[in-house]
């Protein structure tokens, strides 16, 4: 029988089953209030300690607040930050930067008229504010980004989406910032009625791959790719596999010489899975594969598993109405060499994942509480891959 650990939080407890193959330490991280609170993003230090990123509740009743918290590798909370500069307001990317700060970046809902705008926040070290700006598009409307990655030319690549200018829907989005959050240049998207950029990886040749997803409906979406020049000048875009609804949701550069995107599809069956593609550096498709948990399953993130591997993370459906958090490897021929289950009986997910120094990753999510509707922000640490 598989062990069972207790997870005690700051306002709640839950019970996690965990295999003996695992070696998993699991520590949950809550706001101690009220509601619900969500780990969207997460970055791992060179000494251990752990950055992550997402979503509490805010002062006012159906608000949420931007939140980052530095814990060491054993969960002991360094610091601790909320930012609420309106309504619903959300980090959903981080980026480590080197001077050892952050840089967080989302939504933010500035105006009372339920319309958000781009979000970035650049913290120091010891998460003190260097500085707070947000990036509105031409017309009140869904405005946000996804995604943050310090480049090669030492700045900083935003990837999101924008409302359009005649306010239909949005257009991916792509925005290079300098050190100060002064914008260089912006790129964006448009395919269909909603295009967005869920992430993006800069080459070393400076070259930008963005992965994302392009719809008319959500019924009828498919799978965004792009690559950009140095300058934002677009390459190539296109809509990958339109016909089984792909989605992708990450996207990194192996050190084996090859661009690996993740997400979700419908596979031969019909059945939602999880999708993880295979490129060379200029798009061209190597191979897919379908993967599933137990039940239908999605892959929302993705980090290295070392210089042959790559490791994704999710959901996985857990009976009738649950979710798992899910993760699994792949080699860079896409054949899966491991997957592991983690969760109780609710609504349990991971949205992030990073890799730790030596080895090992850290997954970042949220685990439904005590309370039905209430969740928790919650990080999973795995040790070493199962045997």
């Amino acid at each position: 029988m598989a062990p069972i650990y207790r997870l005690a939080g700051m306002a709640t407890a839950a019970l996690l089953m965990v295999p003996a193959a695992m070696a998993a330490q699991n520590i949950q991280m809550t706001s101690g209030l009220p509601g619900d609170d969500t780990i969207l993003a997460v970055v791992v230090l060179p000494n251990g300690d752990i950055v992550a990123a997402g979503e509490r509740p805010g002062a006012v009743e159906f608000d949420t607040q931007g939140w980052v918290r530095r814990t060491d590798a054993g969960g002991t909370v360094i610091w601790d930050r909320s930012f609420d500069p309106g309504g619903w307001d959300r980090f959903e990317g981080l980026t480590l930067l080197p001077d050892g700060g952050v840089a967080a970046v989302g939504a933010a809902e500035v105006n009372d008229d339920g319309h958000s705008v781009g979000w970035v926040v650049r913290l120091r070290a010891d998460g003190s504010e260097v500085w707070n700006r947000t990036f509105a598009g031409p017309v009140p409307g869904p405005t946000l980004f996804n995604h943050a990655q310090f480049d090669h030319a030492g700045e900083l690549l935003l990837a999101g989406a924008v409302t359009r200018a005649d306010g239909a829907e949005a257009d991916a989005w792509l925005v290079r910032l300098n050190s100060l959050g002064d914008m260089i240049w912006e790129t964006r998207l448009d395919h269909d009625r909603w295009d967005e950029a869920r992430s993006a990886v800069a080459l070393a040749d400076g070259r930008i791959v963005v992965a994302g997803v392009t719809a008319q409906v959500m019924e009828d979406q498919a799978g965004l790719l792009a690559m950009v020049d140095p300058s934002g000048e677009v390459e190539w875009s296109v809509a990958a596999g339109r016909g089984r609804n792909p989605a992708f949701y990450d996207i990194a550069w192996s050190p084996a010489g090859l661009l690996v995107a993740a997400g979700a599809g419908n596979d031969d069956a019909g059945s939602r899975s999880a999708l993880v593609v295979g490129l060379d550096a200029e798009g061209n498709l190597l191979w897919h594969s379908f993967l599933s948990g137990p039940g239908r399953s999605a892959a929302l993130a993705l980090t290295l598993g070392g210089p042959d591997s790559v490791v994704a993370a999710g959901w996985t459906v857990n009976g009738e109405n649950g979710l798992d958090g899910w993760v699994v490897a792949v080699d860079t021929s896409g054949n899966e060499l491991w997957q592991q289950v983690f969760g109780g009986p609710g609504q349990d997910r991971f949205t992030t994942a990073a890799e730790l120094p030596g080895e090992g990753w850290v997954l970042g999510g949220s685990l439904t509480a005590d309370a039905p509707a209430a969740e928790d922000g919650w990080t999973v640490l795995i040790n070493a891959a199962p045997e």
